[in-house]
């Protein structure tokens, strides 16, 4: 049916509306919440995409740290803690910074994030919190995504300063 779809014209990288007005997820997340990947990997093959991710790693030079805790409080407290690895909502953060992804333990992640392998690197992170529907797409994590780039920098920075093996 996707296939059909797509081979009659179908944009598969329309978004739906939600009842504000604002875009809300594309057709890849819907999939990937449905445990479709094999039709996220046909839209991907089609060329459905998320926004283009400013890279971070010049602006982490000059990133404040106590900003980005400001970013953290405003966009990210409700559902992680930094001061240990226990969870609510979200896996905590503490020490999330080059730590393997889906690692913490007990924590239940979607299917979507537990597919994804690798270490979270301030590349990953970035690329993660500026759309986390689109670079995961089907993750639990809802949240829109911090969209200013040195916003995310400072918040990566925040980040590395709450590792535990850090002075």
């Amino acid at each position: 049916m996707v296939e059909l779809l797509i081979e009659n014209g179908a944009d598969v990288n329309a978004r739906s509306v939600s009842m504000t007005g604002t875009p809300a997820f594309g057709p890849m997340h819907s999939a990937g919440q449905s445990a479709h990947f094999e039709i996220v990997d046909l839209l991907r093959a089609y060329g459905a995409a998320g926004p283009k991710v400013t890279p971070v790693r010049a602006l982490l030079a000059s990133a404040d740290a106590t900003k980005g805790e400001e970013v953290f409080v405003a966009s990210c407290i409700h559902c992680h803690s930094v001061e240990n690895e226990e969870f609510d909502t979200g896996p905590g953060l503490r020490g999330v910074v080059g730590r393997p992804k889906a690692a913490v333990e007990g924590y239940k992640y979607s299917l979507a994030l537990s597919r994804h392998v690798g270490t979270w690197t301030p590349a990953e992170i970035n690329a993660f919190i500026a759309a986390p529907t689109d670079y995961v797409p089907g993750t639990s994590m809802a949240a829109e995504g911090v969209a200013d780039p040195m916003e995310r920098a400072n918040l990566i920075s925040f980040l590395q300063q709450r590792d535990p093996e850090s002075p």
